[in-house]
């Protein structure tokens, strides 16, 4: 039995004097009984490793009987050495492997978020305060992330405020330019003609009647007005534009309105025919009469500049929905179609096209559509069939 056992090479028994007495396996004489203090293993052929082991039988009286030798063979335990050896290779490698993997995804977490905030603080760094970390975790690293990213609104908030005040300087700087340009130029020729009349009044070595002395005050006295109501209008559309003339709206009868501003021309020696026209039903409007006078005075204004002589310049007031709508029109040589959007710029006059009878500052267009859309209305320049222009603007009702 003991022999099917695959583990067992051979057992031998031995007398009490280490001779043999009987064996059974492989074994081999001429090893003898080993030694049962020093089993060791013994290479029997070129292949097979043995364990040689021996230990003392004994008699009733506790003495040495003989001896049983065994020997088993080591080639399974080297077998399951090497097989334990490449299971703790095997076993290492799997776990050196997992380790790896382990802390290619955990290191991932970590470095992936933080190269975002890295690439996000450099465009933030280049200018780009539109770049958002798309991190969402709740972690040390998400905590950057939000408040690099409420940093960001912040100088993007910063940025734009900074970008609106410097347009508005910007703004300023050109029409500070703007003014020192038109200035210098509107005013140079009544300062020019101011001067040189000055001076001509001036030289007691011309023997100047006084009817030639009066000529020449009346064209300083006209220059002097002219330089004024440029350097008024424009302060005026100044005041407008940056919201510092507001309105005061109050119901107020238009058509004694246009009376009002229409009584300030010399229609008799302008040869020109004035009429208002106004619709029974527009009794009221909501507007600031003082602003209303003014934007009729200069529509009347420039109507006389282009009528002929004998021709008719008419103010209507009519009713048009919630709108009461005013209109001026002359018959003069009318206003290209290229320029009905143009005269209402600033400095811009069609008078250096059409060669008015008189020349104005190139702002009473510009102050009419400013104060227009003051009131939330429009203007706008149409032809008045068979010739001339017609001027209409509409202020809505406001109740």
């Amino acid at each position: 039995m003991i022999m099917a056992e695959p583990d067992v090479d051979y057992v031998a028994f031995f007398d009490k004097n280490k001779e043999i007495i009987t064996q059974a396996g492989n074994f081999q004489n001429n090893l003898g009984l080993p030694a049962s203090d020093d089993p060791k293993i013994v290479l029997t052929d070129r292949h097979r490793r043995i364990y040689n082991v021996s230990r003392p039988i004994y008699d009733d009286t506790r003495k040495v009987a003989g001896y049983i030798a065994a020997g088993f063979p080591t080639m399974s335990y080297h077998k399951a050495l090497e097989d334990d050896k490449r299971n703790i290779v095997v076993t290492w490698g799997l776990a050196l492997l997992t380790v790896l993997i382990a802390s290619y995804f955990i290191l991932g977490r970590i470095i992936r978020p933080l190269e975002k905030v890295k690439t996000a603080m450099m465009k933030i760094g280049d200018g780009d305060l539109t770049e958002i970390i798309p991190v969402s975790s709740r972690d040390e690293i998400g905590v950057i992330a939000r408040e690099c990213n409420a940093m960001a609104m912040k100088l993007a908030q910063t940025y734009h405020n900074l970008s609106d005040v410097n347009q508005k300087l910007t703004e300023i700087n050109e029409r500070k330019s703007e003014f020192l340009s038109t200035a210098a130029h509107d005013l140079r020729t009544p300062l020019t003609l101011i001067g040189g009349f000055a001076e001509t009044l001036s030289n007691k070595n011309l023997n100047l009647s006084g009817a030639q002395k009066d000529k020449y005050l009346d064209i300083i006295a006209s220059e002097t007005k002219k330089m004024a109501k440029f350097i008024s209008d424009y302060l005026d559309i100044t005041k407008i534009e940056n919201g510092m003339h507001l309105p005061v709206m109050a119901k107020i009868n238009p058509e004694a309105v246009a009376r009002e501003a229409a009584a300030e021309f010399d229609f008799e020696s302008a040869k020109v025919i004035f009429a208002i026209r106004s619709e029974p039903a527009v009794a009221k409007v909501t507007a600031d009469g003082e602003m209303l006078e003014r934007v009729l005075r200069n529509l009347i204004d420039n109507a006389l500049k282009y009528a002929p002589q004998n021709t008719a310049v008419t103010l209507e007031i009519t009713r048009r929905g919630r709108d009461t709508v005013f209109s001026v029109s002359d018959s003069g040589m009318g206003i290209p179609d290229d320029l009905k959007e143009k005269i209402f710029e600033k400095f811009f006059s069609a008078n250096r096209v059409n060669a008015p009878k008189k020349q104005g500052t190139g702002l009473g267009l510009a102050i009419v559509r400013s104060i227009v859309q003051l009131h939330g209305g429009t203007i706008h320049v149409e032809d008045n069939p068979p010739r001339g222009s017609r001027f209409v603007f509409t202020i809505p009702d406001i109740k």
